[in-house]
């Protein structure tokens, strides 16, 4: 009879096993007899019981640092990494002997980049390379190296086109670093923004699909050799941007039937899953099965005072922890298990920032070094002094979610690597949209990511984020008790009221779980559950954008010049079909008038008259019908025409609403996710009263205001002032300023080569003598001696360390 879970844990192991897990009243035939009873383990054909018997011999291991038995589980099992840490750590060189010393030359066959393999990512590894005509899908936990993956193709794959599709601007300029620092591009261009494309042979595109969809409609004779998508998980959702790949992969499957489509993702369960409707590729897949971690799992529950347990995903039970405090607070907690580097989890940015005043006020003082203590002034230089983040770095502590500004958290991201007094980053699920940020333990504050509950597959993505193998194998910092990650859930206010926290964690985490992916984008050959017109929406998209993508179409085409612009620009906030002529007319009327629109007010208005008074609009745009609004986002467009810094913006935003209370207007703001009030009937809490709000609290909103209301400007109004501008009613300078800060022809230049408008300008006003422009090819090249001389002239070192990124 074979075993199983349930076989085993209906037998006395399972008090035993219980015991060796607190290490309590463990005698030496106890001990033993697990060492035994793994070793069957590890012989066994069900899966999980093979990982059962690993994580004894880990444990023990550790536990009593003999590495002995984990030395031979791993170089039987192909976990060559371990094998190679005891050799180097834990083997002293008079016990030695010739299996060993066989074994380390054994080891150098797994070498690569000056890291060892597993012999899975090995095999993973000549996988990808064996396949590199074909389309695949490559499932494989982070820290297995996918970003080699992408630089081997771009090697290998000299004179072809290669499109890199990245979920995040923070990612893309992520992957396009990673890129230049490996210096494999020999003359060949990285493109990160449509305008870059000058019809180049053997171009390298690294675009969000929005971006990219922008790139095809502007050349339509482009296509491309090999399409990577990282992140691909995020197809399976139904989100308006999952969508929106879904249509990207279409088209480029249409333009070149031959394209080479590369599916990475850290989870999934079936390959199959990421086959686009009205596609041709095949999926052949690589599977990354072999656990190098396992996890110990802990609840402590602070809202109903149950104290601290373990949950073992083995036996699938809950074990009191006994001697341990049950009346700590979750920061107290936190404060007394916390590693050196820690992430703290939550579902919304409102709630990370509200915990991170809270954990500020309680964590001790700290020395900081000259260098952090120049950073935090920069910081409160480019944005506020009042500044929460400001705070909080004061103490060690960075939050990381998606209303800080781009530059500031990529450079916040830097600080936490540089500086070990930097010991807590508080996030949200931006984490599992690829960035990676060391840390050894974790603590999840909510079971959510919005309004559902992180599915099993997510869950075990963000918990991946924690001891990657770059932390367990560093030669000098590095320890194999990171094999035992430490997860911490703390059931306390953020969770939904009448969560039932313990069946989340057993029916998400149980190891024989079994689990499949839940399909829900319309745009996938194996959704099955939708709505038809949904679909009919998606495919009449595809193939306006596209004619030819969809064979035997027989939906909606757009009749009229503005509809055809519309879906050309990706606008799905009004049903184009239905409002076309009536906008048609519109359009033929403004022809008429020979009107050219140049400054905010009247593009404002001519938005407003054309597309934002149309009865069903997105409930986003639905504002543009108070003349308060209107008024507000030309103040806004007019600043960013202007390019005002950061920290004037701030100072501007927090100078309007005070006018307001002032002047006793309406205090009622919108600002999105971060509401605490409705409006009008609405349910949603999408508005707060600023007269309620003290000064500092006020800055600290402007802030996130901000940000998001830059990226709604970026992803939302610039599509509908794409329109006008291809009907030709924008003048050509003001459309200029208008897209990129500025209409001078270095500024744009650096802005399509992914630098920002603060560093733009300063570059251009002090240090352009460091700069070759390449004004035919959309390129600049960049001298070293350039970073020096920021740094002598003390420049703000967010705008140095975004200028190093562009220096490799």
């Amino acid at each position: 009879m074979s075993l199983s879970l349930r076989i085993i844990k209906n037998t006395n192991f399972a008090n035993l096993y219980r015991r060796f897990l607190l290490n309590k009243d463990i005698t030496k035939s106890d001990i033993k007899k697990m060492l035994s009873l793994a070793v069957i383990f590890l012989n066994s054909n069900d899966e999980n019981v093979t990982k059962l018997g690993y994580r004894i011999i880990v444990i023990y291991s550790n536990r009593y640092e003999d590495y002995g038995p984990l030395y031979e589980v791993s170089i039987n099992k192909g976990l060559y990494p371990i094998t190679k840490f005891i050799d180097e750590h834990y083997i002293e060189n008079e016990d030695k002997t010739f299996f060993t010393e066989l074994n380390a030359s054994f080891l150098e066959t797994y070498k690569g980049n000056n890291v060892y393999y597993s012999e899975q990512q090995f095999l993973l590894n000549e996988f990808y390379k064996n396949n590199f005509p074909n389309s695949i899908s490559v499932i494989a936990p982070t820290s297995y190296g996918k970003t080699e993956l992408i630089l081997e193709t771009i090697k290998e794959l000299k004179n072809r086109n290669i499109c890199i599709i990245t979920p995040t601007k923070s990612l893309l300029a992520q992957t396009r670093f990673r890129i230049l620092k490996a210096k494999i591009l020999s003359s060949r261009n990285i493109i990160v923004h449509p305008d870059m494309y000058n019809s180049c042979k053997n171009c390298i595109a690294v675009m969000t699909q929005e971006r990219l969809l922008r790139l095809l409609k502007e050349n339509p004779k482009l296509s491309f050799d090999c399409v990577i998508v990282d992140e691909a998980h995020g197809l399976l959702s139904n989100e308006q941007r999952e969508r929106t790949l879904a249509s990207a992969i279409i088209i480029l499957n249409k333009r070149n039937k031959n394209a080479a489509f590369k599916f990475l993702t850290p989870f999934l369960c079936d390959e199959k899953n990421l086959k686009v409707k009205f596609t041709c590729y095949d999926l052949s897949a690589y599977r990354i099965n072999e656990s190098v971690k396992t996890e110990r799992i802990y609840l402590y529950d602070i809202r109903f005072k149950n104290g601290l347990q373990l949950y073992d995903q083995y036996i699938n039970e809950w074990i009191d922890i006994a001697n341990e405090a049950n009346d700590l607070s979750s920061i107290e907690f936190i404060q007394k298990n916390s590693a050196s580097k820690n992430i703290v989890y939550f579902n919304k940015p409102t709630h990370i920032e509200k915990y991170a005043c809270e954990l500020v006020k309680n964590l001790p003082s700290i020395e900081l070094p000259a260098e952090l203590k120049t950073a935090i002034r920069h910081i409160s230089q480019y944005i506020d002094s009042e500044y929460t983040l400001v705070k909080c770095l004061k103490k060690g502590v960075i939050y990381h979610h998606g209303a800080v500004p781009d530059t500031v958290r990529s450079y916040i991201e830097y600080l936490y690597l540089r500086f070990p007094q930097i010991k807590y980053v508080l996030t949200s699920s931006t984490l599992l949209e690829g960035v990676n940020l060391p840390a050894t333990k974790i603590f999840i504050m909510d079971n959510r990511k919005g309004g559902k509950n992180l599915p099993s597959a997510s869950l075990k993505n963000l918990i991946g984020r924690v001891c990657r193998f770059n932390e367990i194998f560093n030669k000098e910092t590095g320890s194999l008790q990171y094999l035992e990650p430490c997860v911490y859930f703390v059931f306390d206010q953020f969770y939904k009221k009448g969560a039932n926290i313990k069946e989340y964690i057993s029916s998400t985490l149980r190891a024989d779980k079994k689990i499949s992916d839940t399909l829900e984008n319309v745009l996938l050959d194996n959704t099955i559950s939708y709505k038809e017109t949904e679909l009919q929406h998606a495919k009449e998209f595809v193939e306006n954008y596209e004619e030819g993508s969809i064979i035997d179409f027989s939906d909606r085409k757009t009749k009229t010049v503005i509809g055809k612009s519309c879906i050309l620009n990706n606008i799905t906030e009004i049903d184009i079909f239905r409002e076309e002529l009536d906008l048609q007319e519109k359009v033929d009327k403004l022809k008429e008038s020979g009107k050219t629109i140049e400054n905010v007010d009247d593009l404002i208005a001519c938005l407003h008259d054309l597309f934002f008074c149309i009865k069903d609009i997105d409930d986003n745009l639905k504002r543009f019908k108070d003349e308060a609004t209107r008024k507000y986002y030309s103040m806004f467009l007019s600043w960013r025409i202007n390019a005002l810094p950061f920290n004037i913006m701030v100072g501007k935003i927090t100078g309007y609403w005070k006018g307001l209370i002032r002047d006793n207007k309406d205090t009622l703001i919108y600002v999105g996710r971060w509401g605490d009030q409705t409006r009008n009937g609405g349910f949603r809490e999408l508005w707060t009263d600023i007269k309620q709000k003290n000064d500092n609290q006020l800055i600290n909103l402007s802030i996130v205001k901000i940000k998001e209301e830059q990226d709604f400007v970026e992803n939302i109004l610039m599509k509908f002032i794409e329109v006008l501008n291809d009907l030709g009613f924008i003048n050509e300078n003001f459309y200029l300023t208008l897209k990129y800060g500025t209409d001078k022809d270095d500024e744009i230049i650096l802005i399509r080569n992914g630098v920002s408008l603060a560093l733009t300008k300063l570059l251009l006003s002090k240090y352009k003598k460091f700069l070759k422009f390449d004004r035919l090819e959309n390129i600049i090249y960049w001298e070293k001696d350039l970073i020096i001389e920021m740094k002598n002239k003390d420049e703000n070192q967010i705008l140095i360390y975004e200028a190093e990124l562009n220096i490799v």
